[in-house]
């Protein structure tokens, strides 16, 4: 049959899924160019850069062909006007020519030659200035001027790099002498050095005088009685007995039990032998009372004299074994040695006198080299010592030999031989002994120099050592120095006076 009629049209469908991607499409054509962009900012200025190293010089190359002539320069720009001119003197007028006749009319002819040129007519007035001109082409560029002048120094720049190590200076000048030091300690013991010849035997000194006999010593206080015992049970009173004979003594009791010790007493030579017939007599007036005296038991007798005993015993080991201190001071620094064979060098307290504590000495005792007990000075640059005549004198009667060293440091200023001669002049220094000698040079006894260098005149400090070693220790230490140069503007010394030693 013949199709029917369209149906109507239904209602719009709801919207579908979105689809999956389609295939990668070919790629379009190119677009037109974009426009310049913007002028950009100008950039930081770049460092400096290093300085190069400056090329070898080429050899000179050969001369090229003539060029051909530059084209003309364009027109600079009019100078200035210049100053007008002075007013030239008005010409002479001519006569007046005859008039001539008036000829006739003729075709133009042809032109004739130029005249010469006319004289200088009188300057015009001064035009106005023309529009600048057209800026003109830039000119080749110049030959270097001269170097300008030097400008202003400019501030201090940045550090730079630390630079390579330089090579090694040659070494300077040697430097002037110092000042000489302090003394200093003792170095360590040396090798033994090879046995020495035997040397003269000195002259027998002169006998010592006889000391004062010494006061007695106080005694030590009496320690407290101990405590009785504690009192016994009273027996029963037992039947009397008919009286016995006598029997015989019985034994010894065993000594009681020592008191508190009493307040200690430094004992020294003269106060032993107090302490000695002080014990004696005590032993005598024990055996003369015969024991009548009820008021003193027998056990505190026997205290005492323990007591008494204990005293001396510490007496005898303090003076056989002393300390070195200010309480228990040795005679000389060799005692320590024999007594403490590992003592250690340095300061001590010595009494060669033996006598009450308030007069001992401080020494240095040098074990290294045997047992020297040395002096110091008070100071460096004076013969003082801080010792009493009767200790030095004990301290020479305990001593065998002495030694010291003195130093005079001079600038310009000789003190022992002036260098013309090796042997000393008429000026030289001499030398006071403790006991009263003088040595010289010349004389009976001679200082022995170890150096000379003050005859060196050359405006540095320069310097005499002197050695005084004796067999004799009552010539030590030097006590006066006769002799020495007056100081003048230029001329200068001073001494250093090192210790004395004894052994």
């Amino acid at each position: 049959g013949e199709p029917g009629d369209p149906g109507y049209i239904g209602q719009q469908g709801l919207d579908g899924g979105r689809g999956k991607h389609g295939q990668q499409g070919l790629p379009g054509n190119p677009g037109r160019p974009g426009k310049p962009g913007a002028k950009g900012s100008k950039g930081q200025e770049g460092r400096q850069g290093k300085t190069g190293s400056h090329g070898m010089q080429g050899s000179p190359g050969p001369p090229g062909p003539i060029g051909p002539p530059g084209p003309r320069g364009v027109v600079g720009r009019q100078g200035q006007e210049g100053a007008p001119g002075l007013d030239g003197l008005p010409g002479i007028n001519g006569k007046p020519g005859i008039q001539g006749e008036q000829g006739d009319d003729a075709s133009v002819g042809l032109f004739g030659k130029p005249g010469g040129r006319g004289r200088f007519g009188v300057p015009g007035l001064p035009g106005s200035q023309g529009p600048p001109g057209f800026k003109g082409e830039r000119g080749l560029r110049g030959q270097a001027g001269p170097p300008g002048i030097k400008g202003m120094e400019g501030g201090t720049g940045l550090p730079g790099k630390r630079g390579e190590p330089g090579s090694k200076g040659q070494p300077g000048d040697t430097g002037e002498s110092g000042f000489p030091g302090l003394m200093g300690v003792f170095g360590p013991k040396g090798h033994p050095g090879d046995v020495g010849f035997t040397g003269i035997q000195g002259p027998k000194g002169p006998p010592g005088l006889m000391g004062k006999e010494g006061i007695m010593g106080p005694f030590g206080m009496t320690g407290p009685t101990g405590h009785p015992g504690p009192k016994g049970y009273k027996g029963s009173q037992g039947d009397t007995g008919p009286q016995g004979p006598t029997g015989p003594a019985g034994p010894r009791g065993l000594p009681g039990p020592p008191g508190p010790p009493g307040i200690q007493v430094a004992f020294k030579h003269e106060e032993l032998g107090a302490a000695l017939q002080a014990y004696i007599e005590s032993k005598t007036t024990l055996r003369t009372e015969n024991y009548q005296n009820s008021d003193l038991p027998l056990i505190d007798q026997g205290a005492e004299i323990f007591k008494t005993l204990h005293y001396l015993s510490n007496l005898i080991h303090s003076i056989k074994n002393p300390l070195g201190t200010r309480d228990n001071p040795a005679r000389v620094c060799r005692d320590l040695m024999n007594c403490e064979q590992r003592m250690n060098d340095g300061t001590y307290w010595i009494d060669p006198n033996l006598g009450c504590t308030s007069d001992t000495v401080e020494v240095i005792c040098n074990f290294t080299n045997g047992g020297y007990t040395c002096l110091k000075p008070i100071t460096v640059s004076k013969l003082e010592f801080s010792v009493g005549r009767v200790q030095m004198n004990f301290l020479h009667l305990l001593s065998s030999e002495a030694v010291q060293h003195i130093t005079i440091h001079c600038l310009n200023v000789p003190v022992w031989a002036d260098g013309s001669a090796d042997k000393p002049f008429k000026q030289a220094v001499k030398f006071k002994s403790w006991n009263g000698l003088m040595m010289e040079a010349g004389g009976q006894l001679v200082p022995k120099v170890v150096l000379d260098d003050c005859q060196i005149k050359d405006g540095r400090w320069h310097q005499t050592h002197f050695l005084f070693h004796t067999q004799d220790p009552n010539q030590l230490p030097i006590v006066g120095i006769y002799n020495l140069p007056q100081p003048k503007p230029g001329l200068h010394y001073h001494l250093e006076v090192g210790p004395v030693c004894f052994l």
